[in-house]
């Protein structure tokens, strides 16, 4: 559940930053793009690994399937942290 809010937030968020800021975009969308990106990075890493979770539930053994849920927690944390980063105000 909170993997598909911040799936569309972060997607609104992007819009909202071009559509309601443009101004400032324009000036600083060089700084604010790095945390764009590096959040983009933590979202597909999150990603591929709450899929790895589901998909693989019966196939692996436990201590894997927790090991393959660490780099979502990891990866949602960052991802949260970019989010706020690039928030302005």
């Amino acid at each position: 559940m909170i993997f598909a809010v911040g799936a569309v937030s972060g997607t609104i968020l992007s819009f909202e930053m071009g559509l309601l800021w443009p101004g400032m975009m324009g000036r600083f969308g060089d700084v604010i793009g790095l945390p764009f990106a590096l959040e983009g990075f933590a979202f597909f890493i999150e990603a591929i690994f709450v899929g790895i979770c589901l998909y693989t539930w019966s196939r692996v053994p436990p201590r894997a399937h927790l090991l393959s849920g660490l780099p979502v927690c990891v990866a949602g944390v960052a991802s949260a942290f970019f989010v706020v980063s690039r928030t302005p105000g």
